[in-house]
């Protein structure tokens, strides 16, 4: 992963006022509007009278732009299984294995276990249990259902197995949920 930091308080670590080098340089293949900001801010540092706000503003801007980038990636690299992420987000029965969902988006499941892992940072079947669990904790909440009948409504196939899992995930059994959320 890539990690960018930025220091908003406008001091160093041995607690001096936050001063830009003359000398900037950025590399990027479009590095014009990065260069720009970095150029403002540098001008800001050196006036006269700092203005803090301003320069922190500039390093907002800094932040979004660079967001920008990593977003138009994110998108193209996941966009190939879009339909897969938006099932598996979708709160409605989910039928369909891993494989088949793969399939959808005309990619080997491997591949999609991969670059879902990327996407979500867990398993699509992790992430599916995770979404389940979610949907079994407004439903102990909401409604008057059995644990049974949440069990089935969220496909699955033993009640005992959907209380052992929603048990690892929460820490509780889901009657034990309930009683904590009333």
């Amino acid at each position: 992963s890539n990690t960018i930091g930025i220091n908003f308080l406008l001091y160093d670590e041995d607690g001096h006022p936050f001063v830009l080098d003359k000398q900037i340089k950025v590399y990027t293949a479009e590095n014009s509007n990065y260069k720009l900001i970095f150029n403002r801010m540098s001008n800001l540092s050196e006036a006269n009278t700092v203005c803090l706000g301003k320069i922190k503003s500039l390093m907002y801007d800094l932040i979004f732009k660079i967001s920008e980038v990593y977003r138009k990636d994110f998108y193209n690299k996941f966009s190939i299984i879009e339909s897969g992420i938006n099932y598996l987000e979708s709160d409605e029965e989910q039928l369909l294995k891993i494989d088949e969902i793969a399939s959808l988006c005309n990619v080997s499941e491997v591949y999609f276990r991969k670059l879902f892992k990327e996407y979500s940072g867990v398993s699509p079947a992790k992430y599916r249990t995770e979404r389940k669990i979610v949907r079994a904790k407004n439903y102990l909440q909401q409604h008057s259902m059995s644990v049974a009948e949440i069990s089935d409504r969220l496909g699955f196939a033993d009640v005992s197995y959907f209380i052992k899992i929603f048990k690892e995930c929460v820490g509780v059994t889901p009657n034990q949920y309930r009683k904590i959320g009333t």
